[in-house]
């Protein structure tokens, strides 16, 4: 316990100097309640903020919070879980096991009493607080969490998580009841961050009461059933908010719970809605938006303008790249999906896009000039770079990305061409302005080099995600990944580019890399990480999964007037302390 804390406390320490970049501001949560290195014990209480404490919270009131895209649903197996994808809503309804504090680099306890482990990291034990109900009445208990690990482990879970359940537990046999209140988890590749997951959408627990209730998964009214509840989850979580309403397209709107385990949230009402950053940023100005999600570096850059708006922010490694197609595998059932199973007998076929060839991922990496997409599609505000962990990433192993290099693209490109590729090559991006100029600035460096592109930027994001997830049919796309500054990362790199893992989008496999990923979640130390570090940016920058042209800053800014918002990893946040001041 004691050498995590004073390399947390170091590294908060070098926060304050600004010599390392992670979510700072005002987000607060004092705590004794860290998580320690593998083999300590943590207990504590859920933590506040800065601003709450240097004022006297004013109960009542509803905030507006603009979020960067709308989830999939509010049952946390169905919805991504991180700060651009509903984890900040669904916190507020579930709550989480765990909070990752970034101002101590180290965990805060929410709904569960202490996490500990073996030496190796291999065995954790949770421990739960007493006396939490789920807003059904029903037990928060051992038995809950585990019939959720188990079903989270399941194809029920289409979030993120299950890829990152299945590799490091391996089997919901893992997991069992050790009393009411315990759990024991046995690994299946050791883990010295395995708390981040308590932090995220595993840690978000559902009423099992209210899942059993919904019948029979087989019968024909269980989708009608289902997706109802996914729409609105009466009873079935224990954060600070309830759900009351929910319609898609327009608002969610939670309202104060008065059963929750922390004792009553100061606001009445949250009211979370969609909106375009630069809107985000306007709204924050006009006073219809209170707190608001911002990812783009032109919206974030102006927030951190305005003098009446303050802000938590993240540094996203790999936030802006193009996803680079290596050859998915694509199961084809009556010649569908279109076109790449027109012809095609049922079955798992590989998909062959031109970026199948080693030599052209080469030549795409060195044709992409990030400061040049910054100038032309950022305004110069963005953080462009080609590595995968940049120098603001705390444990970053200093190693660069491959440079824009026309003359060796080129020369790459000829040597395809030489061994029978035709040239040609296609280009992904959404319709949104900043993706439109994108697509058109990546159009431009590539045929300066000597590809044949087609650019497309008329597609919505659904369509895209279609063309990518489903249909299988890509070169490159525009996309943008979380690899946040906390122990999260490690796993987004799982999720991403695991060989087995179901968000595997473009296909990539090398044992190597799964074998070095099973060596950083292991790292105990930051000696141990930024050197397991080192063997992934090496082997990205060799086999070029994706190629990576920004990292990102993702920002939670509010009005002064709103205090008590404090961070979780992921760039979630929760608002339970949150209030404002009239």
């Amino acid at each position: 316990m004691k050498k995590r804390t004073t390399w947390a406390r170091t590294v908060a320490l070098l926060l304050t100097l600004g010599l390392a970049a992670a979510a700072c501001g005002d987000d607060g949560g004092s705590s004794d309640a860290a998580i320690g290195s593998p083999g300590s014990t943590a207990t504590g209480s859920t933590g506040g903020s800065a601003s709450t404490a240097a004022l006297t919270p004013q109960k009542g009131g509803s905030i507006t919070v603009s979020m960067f895209s709308e989830t999939r649903g509010l049952d946390p197996a169905a919805s991504s879980g991180s700060g651009t994808a509903g984890g900040t809503e669904l916190s507020q309804i579930y709550d989480t096991l765990v909070r990752w504090n970034p101002d101590t680099r180290a965990y805060d306890m929410r709904t569960a009493a202490s996490v500990t482990s073996n030496a190796p990291g291999s065995e954790w034990t949770i421990k739960l607080k007493s006396g939490i109900k789920f807003r059904d009445g029903s037990a928060y208990d051992a038995e809950a969490l585990r019939f959720n690990f188990e079903r989270n482990m399941t194809t029920v879970n289409s979030s993120t998580s299950r890829a990152w359940l299945n590799y490091v537990i391996g089997d919901s046999k893992n997991v069992t009841v050790v009393d009411p209140l315990t759990v024991k988890v046995v690994l299946k590749v050791a883990d010295a961050g395995f708390p981040a997951l308590l932090a995220h959408s595993p840690g978000m627990l559902v009423s099992p009461t209210a899942l059993k209730a919904l019948g029979d998964p087989t019968a024909a009214d269980y989708k009608a059933k289902y997706d109802a509840f996914n729409l609105k989850p009466t009873g079935a979580g224990a954060g600070a908010f309830e759900v009351e309403s929910f319609t898609k397209g327009e608002s969610l709107v939670l309202k104060r719970s008065t059963s929750w385990y922390g004792g009553e949230a100061y606001l009445d009402t949250i009211k979370f809605v969609v909106l375009s950053s630069d809107k985000g940023v306007d709204g924050l100005k006009t006073g219809t938006v209170n707190v608001a999600f911002l990812r783009t570096p032109v919206s974030v850059a102006n927030s951190k303008a305005e003098k009446a708006t303050g802000g938590i922010d993240n540094v996203i490694q790999a936030g802006d790249l193009l996803l680079v197609n290596q050859g998915t595998k694509l199961t084809c059932k009556d010649a569908k999906p279109a076109p790449l199973c027109t012809g095609q007998p049922d079955g798992q076929i590989t998909t062959k896009p031109a970026t199948a060839n080693p030599l052209v991922r080469a030549a795409v990496a060195a044709a992409i000039d990030p400061a040049v997409i910054n100038t032309r599609v950022n305004d110069g505000k963005a953080l462009p770079t080609t590595a995968l962990f940049q120098k603001d990433f705390s444990d970053t192993p200093g190693v660069e990305g491959i440079k824009a290099d026309p003359a060796a693209a080129k020369k790459l490109l000829d040597q395809a061409k030489a061994a029978g590729f035709d040239g040609k090559i296609r280009v992904l991006c959404t319709n949104q302005p900043e993706r439109v100029a994108l697509a058109q600035t990546l159009e431009t460096q590539l045929k300066a080099v000597g590809f044949d592109v087609t650019a497309r930027s008329d597609l919505d994001t659904a369509a895209q995600i279609t063309e990518i997830v489903t249909n299988k049919d890509y070169d490159i796309a525009c996309w943008g990944l979380s690899v946040p500054n906390d122990e999260t990362a490690p796993l987004s790199l799982v999720q991403n580019f695991w060989s087995a893992s179901p968000n595997n989008r473009v296909g990539y496999a090398n044992p190597e890399w799964d074998a070095g990923l099973n060596v950083l979640l292991g790292a105990k130390d930051a000696t141990a990480r930024k050197a397991a570090y080192k063997t992934m940016a090496d082997l990205w920058n060799k086999d070029v999964p994706s190629v990576v042209f920004n990292a990102v800053i993702e920002r939670i800014a509010y009005q002064n007037k709103v205090h008590g918002v404090y961070a979780n990893e992921s760039s979630m946040f929760y608002l339970d302390k949150a209030w404002i001041e009239k």
